[in-house]
């Protein structure tokens, strides 16, 4: 879903410091910036509401954050941005994340529930296996025929 998203909005999720930062081409001063601005982010995004589709941009725009620091030469500060999800995540989103059934909840919502057939799938199943018994019995009927001919 991330992935998607960012193929969907390439514009949000690329150069977020710069997008966020006052500094001079979004060049992130300190190793606290980008977690500071990733909370920010987050503080207003999870205003509302909290929603699987939320979580899942706050960590898109963490990894524009760590892409941009890694661009700007910065990979001392990847572990400060790791700690700052990490610290949202038990801040605003541990209670809701419990509700709804954990990280476990996101396959679930993500993936259709399997075993509930709709009446077109049972339609299509009941055709599928009424053509397959006439078209063994059709060759099994043509096969038996010339056998007959055959021995008699």
């Amino acid at each position: 879903m991330g992935e998607e998203l960012e193929r969907m909005h390439p514009r949000v999720y690329t150069n977020i410091s710069r997008q966020l930062s006052r500094a001079p081409f979004g060049e992130l001063e300190d190793s606290d910036m980008a977690p500071m601005l990733l909370n920010l982010v987050a503080k207003d995004l999870f205003r509302s509401s909290i929603t699987w589709g939320k979580i899942i941009s706050i960590f898109a725009v963490c990894g524009g954050f760590a892409i941009d620091c890694v661009r700007q030469g910065h990979f001392d500060y990847l572990q400060c941005l790791i700690d700052g999800l990490a610290e949202i995540i038990e801040d605003d989103l541990v209670y809701w994340l419990i509700d709804n059934g954990g990280w476990l909840g996101l396959s679930r919502h993500i993936r259709p529930r399997v075993g509930e057939f709709t009446f077109l799938g049972w339609l299509t199943l009941f055709v599928t296996i009424s053509a397959g018994v006439y078209m063994v019995s059709n060759v099994c009927r043509r096969i038996g025929g010339q056998l007959y001919s055959l021995l008699f």
